[in-house]
């Protein structure tokens, strides 16, 4: 049995079905292999995040689902994958694939080093492999909805090896279960049955209490079982299970080990694929990049033998084309001249590659993480406005564009400190963010110039949604 240590972050504040532990007895709890066995997990709360990302041939709106689990829960996920790492990186040391797959692990920069590679490390590092070949293709694929496509019993026979047993303890099949069958309840629905969200005055439907102020308890477990699974006259069950044979919750601290453990032997079979084209294989996740020293044509096989081969892993794994592309790279005087290979026709200004874009010669901010921090600030400064709005009833447009704090916003996502790799990561910016990749790129990056009039954008936003709010307080 691995002693596992509860961490301040496991703390977890938000609104959920079960009661606040403290750090002593969520260790208690998810360190006892038969309170384990025996816990009833509650189902997830879920609610949809929607934004429309920066696309130069269309905006479409992108829903994604954000799934949590009770406290306790939680714990106990998060100590299982404490376990399940040490297994999982010794396998990866064995197999030698400790430089190939990247995501959801701790690797140090150096050895003994206690700062981590980043996704900055990883772009940097497949980028600087580019330019170690005359011309190569750069080959990426993405697992279509991957986390929700993994076949329970494949999960199984993994988790049953990394552990060197035939069949599960019976604390580890508990969390199995609750991981695999899981349940889940939308937050508006759960909020509706309980009474925190509903029809306020003036005929608005939102929340009847602000969300700070929500009980961290959501409710009693009679509560629970009456309003939320529906036995109380007047409501119905929220509870929605997962009843199909494959499909885990991303967002739980389990998940995301049991997703990269998942394709150990793809991996495997993957590494020897590039290795034997004199190339290079990684694996971020669902998103897979060949670095392989061949022409267009033999790139687009390799692309659709990779497609052919992850069906072996799971009969719902799939990768589409439009995931697929193909950049190649051929070194011209100084630098790299770049040509985009596939989509067939279709012209794009370099390879994307885990928030950047290299162009054969110079490094940039992806379009997408640009268009992230955008809705950032503009969903900051909305708060902002809002507040100053609901601060001073009554005052006028003027007066309330003097309180309007901007700088506030700035601080936020500007450059307020300088960066070192010791920073606590919570402390970050946006812009702390940019100054450490700037610095891991050095003179080709041109991230600077993408976001240096960041200050004027805040300040047009703010005024908007100043007027906004001021309207609305009518």
């Amino acid at each position: 049995m691995v002693e596992w240590k509860a961490k301040k972050k496991d703390l977890k504040s938000y609104p959920h079905f079960d009661t606040l532990l403290s750090l002593e007895e969520l260790e208690k709890i998810a360190n006892d292999p038969v309170r384990v066995a025996q816990n009833p997990f509650f189902p997830f709360l879920r609610y949809h995040d929607t934004h429309t990302p920066f696309r130069p041939l269309g905006n479409a709106p992108k829903v994604r689902q954000i799934r949590y689990a009770a406290r306790q829960d939680a714990a106990i996920f998060s100590r299982y994958r404490f376990e399940l790492s040490i297994h999982y990186e010794a396998l990866l040391e064995k197999l030698g694939l400790s430089d190939c797959v990247l995501a959801y692990r701790s690797i140090p920069v150096q050895p003994g080093s206690s700062v981590g590679k980043s996704n900055i490390s990883h772009a940097k590092a497949a980028f600087d492999l580019i330019r170690q070949h005359d011309e190569c293709c750069a080959i990426t694929l993405d697992i279509s909805s991957y986390f929700e496509h993994v076949d329970h019993s494949r999960i199984k026979e993994v988790w049953c090896r990394l552990l060197g047993v035939m069949e599960l303890p019976e604390d580890h099949y508990s969390v199995f279960k609750a991981i695999t069958k899981y349940a889940i309840v939308d937050t508006k629905e759960a909020y509706t049955a309980l009474g925190y969200f509903g029809m306020k005055p003036l005929g608005r439907v939102g929340y009847l209490k602000a969300k700070k102020d929500m009980p961290k308890q959501l409710c009693s477990p009679e509560e629970f079982r009456a309003k939320v699974c529906g036995k109380a006259n007047g409501y119905r069950n929220l509870i929605e299970k997962n009843k199909e044979t494959f499909g885990i919750p991303q967002g739980a601290p389990l998940s995301d080990l049991l997703a990269n453990a998942y394709l150990i032997d793809f991996d495997v079979e993957m590494l020897e694929y590039a290795n034997a084209h004199g190339g290079y294989y990684m694996r971020y996740s669902d998103d897979i990049l060949f670095i392989i020293p061949v022409k267009g044509d033999e790139a687009k096989k390799i692309m659709s033998y990779v497609q052919s081969r992850i069906e072996a892993y799971g009969e719902h794994l799939q990768i589409k084309e439009t995931k697929c592309t193909i950049d190649r790279f051929t070194r011209s005087g100084s630098g790299f001249e770049h040509e985009a290979i596939y989509p067939d026709g279709k012209s794009r200004n370099g390879l994307n590659y885990l928030g950047f874009r290299f162009d054969g010669r110079r490094v940039y901010l992806r379009d997408s993480t640009v268009s992230n921090f955008r809705r950032k600030i503009s969903r900051a400064v909305n708060s902002e406005a809002r507040k100053v709005v609901q601060r001073y009833p009554g005052k006028d447009i003027s007066f309330l564009d003097k309180k309007l704090n901007t700088d506030l916003v700035i601080e936020k996502f500007g450059r307020v400190r300088e960066f070192t790799l010791g920073d606590d990561k919570r402390s970050w910016t946006f812009w702390t963010y940019v100054d450490r990749a700037n610095k891991a790129f050095g003179s080709e990056a041109r991230f600077y110039q993408q976001i240096s009039n960041y200050k004027k954008a805040i300040r047009s936003l703010a005024s908007k949604a100043l007027v906004k709010w001021y309207l609305r307080s009518f």
